[in-house]
C-alpha cells in the first residue's frame, strides 16, 4: 500500500508537469509561454527603472517593495548600467523568479497600418513587410508585434496598430534581468496595459469613444480608445511651471482629439479618464473638461501602493498603472497582448511525414492488388480481344459494301432533289402567265445547277408592264425569278415590241427518293405521249387556254410548227 501512495506524484509534481505542457500550448499565432501570474513587474524607460512586488489584479491590485532605480549618466556625473540598476531594484524587493517586463512610448516606434483582410497566418509576415516600408528604423533583427484595431464600419481594410522595438534594447532587457537573477516572461507595451486596466476595471466604459490622460512629473501620456481597444498612443514633455503646463496640456489633448478624428468615426469622445495623483485631480480637471467637453472620471494609482510608498504616484503615476494592467496579461487572449518577447510569427509549418507514410503504404498496396488482378485477368482479356478482331475484321467488308451503297444512295437523292419534272414547271408557268396577246415565250432551256434546276425563256411582250406582269405571276417561294436585257426592241414584230430573258430558279421542286422509288412506272408510248410536244402545239407555250387561242385573232400570239421546229432545231433543251 505504501509503494502506491509513493508512486502517486505530489502536489507540487503535478503544478510543474502542468506548467511545462501550458509552456508549449499554442494559442494562435503565439505560444501560451509562461501565462502564471507575474510575481514581479519591471516597468523600463530611457533612463530609469521601477521595479515591484504584485498581488491581485485590476484596481484591487497591490504593488509592494516598489522602487525607482535610474541609470546612464546621474545628476552627480556618476554612471549607472542598466544591469546595475536591475541590481538594486531586485535587492530592495527581495525577490527573484519570472519578471513582465513594460516598456514605455519612448523605446517603441508606433504606427496603425491599413491591411486588407487575409488569412491571419499571412498577417504575421505582411505586417514586418509594410513596416519596413514605412517605419523610419526597422531592421530585420528587430522585435515587431501588433494588436489588430476594431473594424470602423464600412471600411475595406483592417487596421493594425504596429509597435517595434531595436534589437539592441530587448537583448539589454534580457542581459540586465538574467544578471540579477531575474527570468524575462513577457516584454509588453504599456500603454496596453493602462488600456486593460482601464477597461477591465470599468474606469472606461467597453464601447463608444473615450480618451485616457495619464500624467507623472513632467510627463503626459495620452491613449484614445474606441470599443475597448487604444486606437493611438501619444506621449509629451510638460513645463514645471503650472500655467505653461496646463496650457500645454490642453493643447496637446486637441491635437491628439484631431489627429484621430478618422480612428474615432469622426465623433466626439464620450469619457475623458484622468490618472493623476489625488492632490493633481481639481486642476486638471478644470483644465481638461472644456478642451474634451466630456465627462471626466478619475483614478489615483495612491490605491495600488502601501501608505509608505505613495511618495512614488508623483512621478510614477503612469508607470504604476501600467503595472496594475499587466498584472491581467496571464488571464487574456495573447492576442490582445503585444509582445516583444514572443512577437506574433507564422505559425510553425506542421509536418505531414505520418501522412506521406500512409498515403505511400496504401498507394502500394492498391498498385499490388492493381497488378495481380491485372496479370491474373490480362491472358483472358487477351483471347477475348483476339475474338473480337477476327469479328470485325469479318464485318469490315460488309460495313465498306453497305457504306459504298448509302453513298449511291445519297448521290441519287441529292440528283434527284435537284431534278424537277420540267414538264410540271412548263404547266405551272403556262396556267400563270398573262394571256398570248401580251406574252409570247421563245427559247426554253433547261439545266439543273448547283443542285436546283434552272429554267431560262426568252420573253416578248408587248409592253413592259405586261414583263413585270409575267414575272410577277409565276414568282413564289420555290421559284424565284429574275430577269435580264430587258428593253423595247427597235424592230420586229408589232404586237410584241419589248423583250427580256428571264429566269426560274426552282427551289424544293426535286423528287424525293420515297416518291421517286415508290411512283408507277409508265409506258414507253405513254412517256412519248406526256414528253412529245404535238405537232399542233408549239414548243414556246405550253398547254395556252382554249380562251386566249379564241381570243385572238388568226396568226397572233402562237408560232405556227414550222417556226416551233426551226427554234427547237437552234436551241435544244438541255
Amino acid at each position: 500500500m505504501n509503494q502506491i501512495f509513493q508512486s502517486i506524484p505530489s502536489l507540487e509534481q503535478f503544478q510543474k508537469t502542468c506548467q511545462q505542457w501550458l509552456d508549449r500550448v499554442p494559442l494562435g499565432n503565439k505560444t501560451l509561454g509562461r501565462r502564471a501570474s507575474p510575481g514581479l513587474i519591471l516597468d523600463w524607460q530611457k533612463d530609469s527603472l521601477l521595479l515591484a512586488r504584485a498581488l491581485g489584479s485590476g484596481t484591487d491590485a497591490k504593488l509592494t517593495a516598489a522602487s525607482v532605480q535610474p541609470f546612464g549618466k546621474l545628476s552627480d556625473n556618476r554612471s549607472v548600467s542598466a544591469a546595475e540598476a536591475v541590481r538594486s531594484a531586485v535587492q530592495h524587493s527581495g525577490q527573484k523568479g519570472d519578471v513582465t517586463v513594460l516598456v514605455a512610448r519612448e523605446l517603441v516606434e508606433l504606427r496603425t497600418l491599413q491591411l486588407p483582410f487575409i488569412d491571419q497566418d499571412d498577417l504575421p509576415d505582411v505586417i514586418r513587410f509594410q513596416a519596413q516600408r514605412q517605419f523610419a528604423n526597422l531592421s530585420d533583427a528587430c522585435a515587431v508585434d501588433y494588436v489588430l484595431l476594431p473594424p470602423v464600419p464600412g471600411q475595406e481594410l483592417q487596421t493594425a496598430l504596429v509597435a517595434a522595438m531595436p534589437p539592441g534594447l530587448v537583448n539589454e532587457i534580457e542581459t540586465a534581468c538574467s544578471a540579477a537573477g531575474l527570468n524575462v516572461a513577457q516584454i509588453a507595451f504599456r500603454p496596453l496595459e493602462i488600456v486593460r486596466l482601464a477597461t477591465q476595471s470599468q474606469l472606461v466604459p467597453a464601447g463608444g469613444r473615450s480618451m485616457i490622460v495619464c500624467v507623472a512629473d513632467n510627463e503626459a501620456d495620452l491613449l484614445l480608445v474606441r470599443d475597448g481597444q487604444v486606437v493611438m498612443v501619444r506621449s509629451t514633455n510638460l513645463p514645471h511651471e503650472d500655467n505653461p503646463r496646463k496650457a500645454a496640456l490642453q493643447a496637446e489633448v486637441r491635437r491628439s482629439l484631431l489627429a484621430a478624428a478618422s480612428e474615432l468615426g469622426n465623433q466626439p469622445i464620450d469619457q475623458l479618464l484622468l490618472v493623476v495623483a489625488q492632490e493633481q485631480e481639481q486642476d486638471l480637471v478644470a483644465t481638461l473638461q472644456p478642451a474634451t467637453r466630456a465627462a471626466v472620471v478619475t483614478f489615483h494609482p495612491d490605491i495600488l501602493l502601501p501608505t509608505s510608498d505613495r511618495n512614488l504616484v508623483h512621478q510614477a503615476a503612469t508607470r504604476l498603472t501600467g503595472m496594475a494592467g499587466a498584472l491581467s496579461i496571464p488571464f487574456v487572449d495573447a492576442q490582445a497582448v503585444s509582445d516583444f518577447n514572443n512577437p506574433n510569427r507564422r505559425p510553425p509549418a506542421q509536418s505531414h511525414r505520418r501522412t506521406w507514410i500512409l498515403s505511400g503504404a496504401a498507394a502500394a498496396s492498391i498498385f499490388l492488388m492493381g497488378y495481380f488482378w491485372y496479370s491474373s485477368t490480362l491472358s483472358g482479356l487477351k483471347q477475348e480481344a483476339d475474338g473480337y478482331r477476327s469479328e470485325i475484321n469479318s464485318k469490315k467488308e460488309i460495313g465498306q459494301s453497305a457504306q459504298n451503297s448509302l453513298m449511291e444512295l445519297k448521290e441519287i437523292e441529292a440528283f434527284l432533289g435537284g431534278a424537277p419534272n420540267w414538264l410540271d414547271e412548263l404547266v405551272y408557268v403556262a396556267d400563270r402567265m398573262p394571256g398570248a396577246e401580251k406574252i409570247k415565250l421563245d427559247y426554253p432551256s433547261f439545266a439543273i445547277v448547283e443542285g436546283a434546276g434552272v429554267l431560262k425563256f426568252g420573253v416578248k411582250a408587248d409592253t413592259s408592264d405586261s414583263l413585270a406582269d409575267f414575272e410577277e405571276s409565276v414568282r413564289d417561294e420555290q421559284h424565284i425569278v429574275s430577269g435580264a436585257g430587258g428593253g423595247e426592241l427597235a424592230s420586229g414584230d408589232q404586237l410584241y415590241r419589248w423583250a427580256a430573258d428571264t429566269t426560274i430558279r426552282l427551289t424544293g421542286r426535286g423528287w424525293p427518293l420515297a416518291s421517286a422509288t415508290s411512283s408507277t412506272p409508265v409506258s414507253n408510248d405513254q412517256s412519248k405521249a406526256t414528253t412529245e410536244p404535238s405537232s399542233e402545239t408549239p414548243a414556246s407555250v405550253v398547254n395556252p387556254t382554249s380562251e386566249s387561242n379564241q381570243a385572238q385573232p388568226a396568226g397572233e400570239g402562237v408560232t405556227d410548227a414550222s417556226e416551233a421546229d426551226a427554234d427547237d432545231s437552234e436551241r435544244e433543251p438541255n
